[in-house]
Order: structure tokens, then C-alpha cells, then sequence
């Protein structure tokens, strides 16, 4: 293989790496506005069922300020310690697919170097490519494992994080008449009425174990991790690798 074939063969795989680069970019960034509305939207949906309890009670949320904001961190806080589980899953797993691939290019070079020198060590080009196919199945099993977290972690913030509150169910079912005299009364009754709700929704929070649920992602992890270092068990051939990452880490 000539020289000029060899600097064009950089070039391309220059080129390569560069458009990955500008490409992970560009998912990162949807990835995180897409899972942080995910966690906004609980948010929203938490403080607004507040918002209605409130009215419902003859209240105005303003006067309860200390309450519903305890009870609105509370369960922000939790929800973003599952938020952040999943960050460090989408990093860690995007390093193993940077490193993979670093490693399949220079393969590419090593593969290229033993031809431009005329070397005929077919067990050596022979270990170049199996590596290089090994690579592209670590690139494929992570993005199929992503793929997995992302759809476990979606189920767990709809499942996980929902609140159902028995007082917003009896509002629907009441009717006009019951309506009008749970108002009458709530003119009379309903800050005492809506401190006892609030009560009810911060119990609510308290259960959900957001640390279990972070044990279990982590858990998660570890078995892959586990599969992709087996993975990784191959024998030395004495071929230059590089290593930029690929750690996972549950702290």
C-alpha cells in the first residue's frame, strides 16, 4: 500500500472521528433536555395537583408556602438522584463506545502498517481483525444496553414517582350537590382540611426509596460491566491500544 493510500487512509479516518464527535454532541444534548423534561414534567404535575387540592380546599397555595415547597424539594431531590444514576450510565456507557471505536481505527493503522512493510504474519493480521470485530460488538451491545436503561429508566420515573392522591379521586367522583357542600364547608374547614392533605402527599414522597432505586440501577451496571470486560479477555498480541475510558463506577 502506497504512502499516499496511507495518508488518505488517516485523513478518512480523521474525518470520521470528527463527525462522531459533532454527532455524540448533538445526541448528548437531546439526551439531557429530553430526560430533564421528563423530570420537569413531574415536577409540574406534582405542584399543580397541589394547586388544585388547594383550590378545592378554599385555599391559596401562597399561605401554605413552607409546606408545599418542603414537599415539592423533597421529591425534586429524589427524582434527580435517579436523574443522575442515569447520567452516569449515558457517560460511562458512551466512553466504552468512544473507546471501542478509537481502538477499531487503530487496528485499521496496525492492520496497515503490517502491509506497507510487507509483513505476511497471517496470525498477526488474523488477531487484528478479530479484535476489530470484537470492537464493533461491544459498540453494538452498548447501544442496546442504552437503549435498555433508557427505557427502564422512563418506566421508573412514570411508575416510581407517581403520586395518587384518594382526595383528588374523591373530587372527580362527587357530584354537583356534593360538590357545593364540601365547598360550604371548606370555607369554614379547609385550612385545616388542606394541612391534612399536605400531610398525606408528603408520606407519599417519603416512600418512594429513590436509594433502592439507585441500588438497583447500579446493580445493573456492575453485571454489565462485568460482561463487557469479559468481553474484553482476549490474549495479548503486542499491537499499541489506548484506553480513554469505559469506567463505570456507582460513586
Amino acid at each position: 500500500m502506497s504512502e499516499q493510500v496511507s495518508s488518505e487512509l488517516l485523513k478518512a479516518l480523521n474525518e470520521i472521528t470528527e463527525n462522531e464527535a459533532t454527532t455524540a454532541k448533538i445526541d448528548a444534548s437531546i439526551f439531557i433536555r429530553t430526560s430533564q423534561e421528563m423530570v420537569r414534567e413531574k415536577i409540574e404535575c406534582l405542584y399543580n395537583m397541589l394547586k388544585v387540592e388547594a383550590k378545592y380546599c378554599e385555599q391559596k397555595q401562597d399561605s401554605h408556602f413552607d409546606d408545599v415547597e418542603l414537599i415539592i424539594t423533597h421529591y425534586k431531590q429524589k427524582l434527580h438522584m435517579v436523574y443522575d444514576e442515569f447520567y452516569c450510565q449515558y457517560v460511562n456507557i458512551q466512553n466504552e463506545i468512544q473507546e471501542a471505536k478509537t481502538n477499531s481505527r487503530i487496528g485499521i493503522i496496525n492492520y496497515q502498517k503490517l502491509v506497507n512493510e510487507n509483513n505476511d504474519n497471517k496470525e498477526l493480521k488474523e488477531s487484528i481483525k478479530k479484535k476489530n470485530e470484537l470492537y464493533k460488538e461491544i459498540v453494538r451491545k452498548c447501544e442496546l444496553k442504552f437503549k435498555e436503561n433508557k427505557e427502564k429508566f422512563e418506566k421508573m420515573i412514570d411508575e416510581e414517582f407517581k403520586l395518587a392522591s384518594k382526595s383528588l379521586q374523591i373530587i372527580n367522583e362527587q357530584n354537583v350537590f356534593q360538590r357545593l357542600f364540601s365547598r360550604i364547608s371548606n370555607i369554614f374547614k379547609g385550612g385545616k382540611k388542606y394541612l391534612e392533605i399536605l400531610k398525606q402527599y408528603n408520606k407519599l414522597v417519603n416512600n418512594i426509596d429513590s436509594y433502592e432505586l439507585v441500588e438497583q440501577m447500579r446493580e445493573d451496571t456492575v453485571e454489565f460491566v462485568a460482561d463487557i470486560i469479559e468481553m474484553k479477555g482476549i490474549e495479548d498480541d503486542g499491537l499499541e491500544e489506548v484506553r480513554i475510558g469505559g469506567k463505570y463506577g456507582g460513586n
